[in-house]
């Protein structure tokens, strides 16, 4: 939008750019004002309509007052101020005997001051400029003293702060000659340019490197402004000499003589790039907010450019006591001329007019009653309007306003923070929005309190210190424009983004005295920003991970500029392949042939589709031309479609359908269409033989399947439609239906619906299977008794196992009694006799033997119960330390060494008894086994896998041919004959694990010795 002051004036000023520019560059005081006139028309007053920040600062007032020059000075009455405004403005000039000037007295911060003050009418508003008497400009008359430096006046003073305001401005302001060069400068403009003041004053723009139709244009306006006398706007794109690209809008108006020629230009230009971009997504945003408020709780009526009703929600309807559809069609004022001429009814004409969104309050002619209201301008040149009542918050507004009233405020109008600072870092100006973000009226870097709630960081991520801080760096003397991005913690807790802008205030010797802060509010930029740039990525990752498709863009020497896509990639291309080559040096001859055409039509300004073969795969190329701001194709986007699987898909379905029709007529697969009311109406051969219906049943409405669904079906059959209606598909089921002569047959359904009307089932005929699942049935039971059976015989065979064991204990011992007897009462000569003596020795022999059988017969009865241990977490080490305590004289005996490494399972989840067993029958079998020609080494090794703990035993004992492995772990199983054993120690062991889950392993070479792994479950 144009550059502007924006000031609140009806339309009596047409030259508000000339306001603006005495706003920025004037060292003087400027006021304007608009006129009051009574109901006769007669002129009573004049409302102060702007003070520019001279003005501000020599009046004491913000720069938008809400008062009048009466109001706000009633001595003016009495000591000829008003008469003097009054007169200038009736006549445009002053009354008769006056001169054109006056000094006048005004009550400034409660005490009386005498200022300079000319008059001038500007069509229908007022311009005043006010300054200090000149004697109060000049220095006292003292005498020289020159070993002290000159003090700075008063409007040095006054320049240099403006210097400084204008230079933490983020606008860009000049002045011209009427030769278009450039008299003044503020400092945003001379860093963009990268210039110092003194290299850009005396030069045009032609002299500072414009480009030269942008530079004759420029050049051109501010002739057309010298010359007419009024001022010019326009907007241009420019590219700093940094290589930085912007928007800019900018404005010239013209300054005027005394004598009213223009004797100079005035110029601002304010960078406009982040605001578009902002503004785009705020319209984008409040066009999605008016379709979401449709159906708002708070009234709404829609008018068309014609103030027609296009729409009124109910509880507009209410609120007027109207029908809404009666409305709808009628003419607005028509229907409620009481609102003719009120302020509703100014307000919808200047948003219709202007296209601009309004929002006020006003009592409302047709309800009575305090009213808020918002009218923003339609797409379609029509009007939306919310409005609500406001009553309640009014009256407490107005009597809030009625305290509020007393209270000055500094430069409340500005949307910002503006502060002045000492160089202790504490305001001694400020206006109420910086003494919001400074409560404790210091700069964060000097005040501790608040200095948490500020944050700013380095491009690399890191935080600013607080010497980093802008008004830190003002302090020593650095200018921070266009300012530090920080974030800024509110009361509740909330971060916005602003940016501060500090420049300091040196005194005339250089010095810095304090310096100028303006605090801007950029959450709402900076978040839209984010959004943008987040759109940008996401749109960047889409065209890079285009599914199955290539995004190009082609210059007018068909150069590639832009390259991305998946088809791109599965092509053998990168982007790096193509841009900045021309598509006939990229692609074969044959496809450069069928793309140049298409290619030139788009720059011709047509658009193109074409499928091509290429690189083994169909591809569907859609062209458009793309314009520049002048209209003017530049370049081609080209966006290519992978529709192989498409073109594949087309051919599998028109197979398909050949295949599904060849299966609708398959014999073993019923398929029927049915609606949801119940009726079959057609069937294939198969069901026709499944169900015993005939064709003609089917087609004449004769069959219904809620009629053939045996009663104890229904519940499942009417689940299955229901899925039908509501998923599309159901679950497949089994039911039975009954056929024509009453039999019935079981079938296998599962079913789509098609459409809103018609469903469609597939049958497999499922009799057969059902039956042989009913005998599957009494199988198994008969298998279920079998095996219960054959738990109660291994119940008996444990039983009996022990009881043979323990009551043949007693006979046994008896019998080795006996025969320990017969050797006690034969003669010594009887018993070395040749048959008596080695007799006796195969019978206690025998009984030996027989004791042993019945020992181990009790421990395999022990070991079927093995896996009822109770499982715990179990100490490793002092299990292995308390076997090797056991097994110390076999140890001894045989001069072994054991090592023990479990420092990596110091528990092992077992049961404590089976561990102890495990590692007891391990550890002796590794003596017992020993080879004869070496000390027995013997290690113990523990380590933890995924789902497992592994102890490991490993011995250099006699070793086991491979072939013999396999049996190693059979009950009674003996490989050496020359130790004793009983051939059950590593069933035992190999059981006991495998109750628990776990397994053992073994690795062995003969002559070398013998690894024993023991997997435990963790």
């Amino acid at each position: 939008m144009p550059a502007s002051l924006a000031l609140p004036l009806t339309d009596v000023v047409s030259t508000d750019k000339l306001l603006e520019t005495l706003l920025d560059v004037s060292l003087s005081g400027v006021v304007l004002y608009t006129p009051v006139y009574d109901a006769t028309g007669q002129l009573t007053d004049l409302a102060l309509a702007y003070l520019n920040p001279a003005a501000q600062r020599l009046l004491g007032l913000p720069a938008r007052p809400a008062t009048t020059y009466r109001q706000q000075f009633p001595p003016a009455l009495t000591d000829g101020g008003w008469a003097f405004h009054r007169d200038v403005f009736l006549s445009g000039q002053p009354a008769s005997g006056q001169p054109a000037s006056a000094q006048l007295r005004y009550n400034v911060n409660g005490s009386s001051r005498c200022f300079r003050v000319q008059a001038r009418r500007t069509e229908g508003a007022l311009l005043v400029s006010v300054a200090e008497p000149a004697d109060e400009l000049l220095p006292s008359a003292e005498p020289e003293t020159p070993a002290v430096a000159p003090r700075e006046t008063t409007h040095q003073q006054q320049l240099r702060v403006y210097d400084a305001v204008l230079a933490g401005l983020q606008e860009f302001v000049y002045v011209l000659d009427l030769d278009g060069r450039f008299r003044y400068v503020n400092q945003p403009l001379l860093d963009l340019w990268g210039l110092h003041l003194d290299q850009a004053i005396g030069k045009n723009f032609f002299d500072l490197g414009y480009p030269e139709p942008l530079a004759r244009q420029l050049q051109a306006q501010i002739r057309q402004v010298v010359d007419t006398g009024h001022a010019v706007e326009g907007a241009t794109a420019y590219t700093s000499p940094a290589g930085v690209p912007g928007d800019y809008e900018y404005a010239f108006v013209p300054l005027l003589a005394a004598d009213g020629t223009v004797e100079a230009v005035g110029g601002r230009t304010q960078p406009v790039t982040e605001r578009r971009r902002a503004e785009e997504a705020l319209r984008r945003e409040h066009a999605h907010t008016v379709d979401i408020l449709e159906n708002t709780t708070d009234a709404f009526y829609a008018l068309d450019a014609e103030f027609r009703f296009t729409y009124v929600n109910q509880r507009a309807a209410r609120l007027w006591g109207r029908d809404r559809d009666e409305l709808i069609g009628r003419h607005y004022w028509t229907e409620f001329p009481g609102a003719v001429g009120s302020d509703s009814y100014r307000q919808h004409y200047a948003v219709l007019q202007t296209g601009q969104p309004a929002h006020y309050e006003t009592v409302s002619p047709l309800l009575g009653i305090w009213i808020d209201t918002s009218i923003y301008p339609g797409r379609d040149g029509g009007l939306s309007v919310f409005f609500r009542d406001v009553s309640a918050r009014k009256q407490a507004e107005a009597a809030l306003r009625a305290s509020e009233a007393r209270l000055a405020a500094v430069f409340e109008a500005l949307p910002l923070g503006v502060g002045v600072m000492n160089t202790d870092g504490r305001m001694i100006l400020a206006n109420r929005q910086m003494q919001q973000y400074l409560p404790g009226g210091v700069v964060p870097s000097r005040d501790d309190t608040q200095f948490s709630r500020w944050r700013a960081y380095h491009p690399d991520g890191r935080s600013l210190q607080r010497s980093e801080f802008p008004g830190a760096r003002a302090l020593r003397g650095e200018k921070v424009v266009p300012g530090t991005e920080m974030l800024y913690r509110q009361d509740d807790g909330t971060d916005v983004w602003t940016q501060v802008s500090t420049v300091p205030l040196p005194d005339h010797q250089g010095h810095v005295t304090g310096h100028v802060t303006v605090i801007v509010d950029i959450d709402a930029l900076k978040r839209a920003d984010e959004a943008l740039q987040a759109s940008e990525q996401r749109l960047r990752a889409l065209i890079e991970n285009l599914p199955g498709g290539a995004v190009f863009v082609v210059d007018r020497e068909l150069r590639y500029q832009l390259a991305e896509g998946e088809a791109l990639r599965q092509a053998g291309f990168s982007a790096a392949d193509l841009l900045g080559r021309t598509v006939q040096e990229v692609v074969p001859p044959d496809l450069w042939e069928q793309h140049e055409p298409n290619y030139r039509a788009a720059l011709a300004g047509q658009t193109f589709a074409v499928e091509l073969e290429a690189y083994g795969r169909t591809l569907l190329t859609r062209g458009v031309p793309l314009r520049d701001a002048l209209g003017q194709v530049e370049a081609v986007l080209a966006v290519s479609y992978d529709i192989t699987d498409r073109k594949q898909a087309e051919t599998a379905l028109r197979q398909s359908e050949e295949r599904l029709q060849q299966a609708l007529s398959i014999e073993t697969v019923g398929v029927i269409f049915f609606d949801l009311q119940g009726r079959i109406h057609d069937a294939n051969a198969a069901f026709l033989r499944m169900s015993g219906f005939s064709h003609e049943d089917f087609l004449e409405g004769r069959v219904r399947w809620d009629e053939v669904t045996p009663p104890e079906f229904m519940e499942v059959t009417l689940r299955s439609q229901h899925e039908l209606l509501t998923r599309g598909q159901n679950t497949p089921y089994e039911k039975q239906y009954i056929r024509p002569d009453g039999s019935r047959w079981w079938g296998l359904f599962a079913g789509k619906r098609l459409s809103t009307g018609e469903c469609v089932e597939f049958v497999l005929d499922i009799t057969q299977s059902k039956e042989a699942q009913q005998q599957l049935h009494e199988s198994q039971q008969q298998l279920q008794a079998f095996n219960e059976q054959l738990k109660r015989t291994n119940v008996d065979l444990d039983n009996f196992i022990y009881t043979a064991s323990h009551d043949l204990k007693a006979p046994i011992t008896n019998i080795e009694g006996l025969i320990h007897a017969l050797q006690a009462q034969l003669p010594a000569e009887v018993q070395q006799t040749h048959d008596v003596g080695p007799l006796l020795d195969m019978m206690e022999a025998s009984v030996q033997r027989f004791q042993r059988t019945i020992e181990h017969l009790s421990d395999v009865v022990k070991l079927q119960k093995a896996h009822e241990g109770e499982v715990a977490e179990v100490a490793l080490l002092p299990v292995i330390e308390d076997v090797r305590r056991d097994l110390r004289p076999q140890l001894a005996a045989a001069g072994a060494q054991v090592d023990i490494e479990v420092q990596d399972c110091s528990v092992v989840q077992f049961s404590a008894k089976n561990l102890r067993s495990v590692v007891y029958n391990l550890l002796s079998n590794a003596v017992k086994y020993r080879h004869p020609d070496r000390v027995p080494r013997v290690r113990i090794a523990c380590q933890q896998q995924e789902q497992y703990t592994v102890l490991t035993v490993q011995d250099n004992g006699l070793g086991l041919e491979p072939g013999k492995q396999a049996e190693l772990f059979t009950m009674f199983r003996r490989f050496h004959a020359h130790v004793e054993g009983s051939g059950i120690g590593l069933y035992m062991v190999k059981r006991i694990v495998d109750n628990a889950g776990g397994r053992v392993e073994v690795q062995s070479t003969p002559g070398e010795g013998t690894t024993f792994s023991v997997y435990f479950r963790r």
